[in-house]
């Protein structure tokens, strides 16, 4: 691992969040999911270097990737089409200004999902 590797997969985690919604911002049509996973796989590793991306495997990373990108979308932060364009909501560049940090920012994306997961345990279960 490079020097200024991140000490734990929730630091990967919240720095990979971080560049997600930079890089959204900076693409005001948004982009396709397979765009926005391949240049936030090329910044994380530009920013931990090779081996933090080598270690999880290709598919394992994309796969986290996808899967770290819910809270996002629970914090209202990103959006997601059925045709698989992501763009960045006004709530995430509000958030990329207040929390400068990626660890602050992923604590605040986790704060917001843990309130939509706790609202959404008490509605009642629906039988279809």
């Amino acid at each position: 691992m490079s020097e200024s590797s991140p000490a734990t997969q929730a630091d990967q985690m919240r720095s990979a969040m971080r560049a997600l919604c930079e890089i959204l911002a900076a693409h005001p049509q948004g982009l396709h999911v397979i765009d926005v996973v391949a240049q936030v796989k090329a910044e994380h590793e530009r920013r931990w270097g090779p081996e933090a991306v080598a270690t999880a495997g290709k598919t394992t990373f994309e796969s986290r990737i996808r899967w770290w990108s819910v809270g996002l979308v629970k914090a209202g932060w990103i959006t997601k089409s059925g045709s698989g364009q992501w763009a960045i909501t006004e709530a995430g560049r509000k958030a990329l200004a207040d929390f400068p940090e990626p660890s602050a920012f992923g604590a605040e994306m986790g704060e917001i999902t843990a309130q939509v997961d706790e609202a959404m345990s008490m509605l009642p279960t629906m039988w279809m």
